[in-house]
């Protein structure tokens, strides 16, 4: 199956290129990929419809053995115990579905692990069912953004890499 950039439901997959180019990125790299491309952020999601139509869009493809980053995170900062950990979306929208951090649905299972450190969060492709899981930001996998009318919030950028990240190539 060929196809293009995928827009289903104001969101926005990775096109077929970076599929077989496998374009894969760390969380913050993902985020100014969004940015910059889209004008957008990684995908919040709210509901699950929103969330039920990313994953069968995913399958539908042929894409469910991957990992996709979501606009989901939480800082480390001033953490000293599990119950004080904030998830918050990259687009600055409220944290209103899969608030339960006990193993339940959207989660593939108990959250946060080890929440000193900054945790990042992708749907987790293969045996985890596209289920959210948490981890590093550091890792790179694909990215699914909003769409450009999705995004009314203010954004919220968690601590700014280091260094400039990649431009897109134009």
């Amino acid at each position: 199956v060929i196809y293009n950039q995928l827009s289903v439901s104001a969101y926005i997959l990775p096109t077929n290129d970076d599929f077989i180019n496998e374009n894969k990125m760390p969380w913050l790299q993902a985020e100014y990929h969004c940015l910059s491309t889209y004008n957008s952020h990684l995908v919040s999601i709210h509901d699950s419809l929103t969330f039920a139509s990313i994953r069968n869009q995913i399958i539908a493809i042929g894409q469910d053995s991957n990992h996709f980053w979501i606009g989901l995170y939480h800082e480390s900062e001033n953490v000293e115990n599990i119950d004080a950990i904030e998830y918050k979306w990259s687009d600055g929208s409220s944290f209103d579905f899969g608030t339960d951090l006990s193993g339940k649905f959207p989660w593939f299972d108990e959250r946060p692990e080890s929440p000193e450190i900054d945790k990042y969060v992708r749907l987790w492709g293969g045996s985890a069912s596209l289920l959210w899981d948490d981890t590093s930001g550091a890792k790179s996998y694909f990215w699914i953004c909003n769409e450009p009318s999705n995004t009314t919030h203010s954004p919220i950028f968690p601590t700014p890499p280091t260094s400039t990240p990649p431009t897109s190539p134009s």
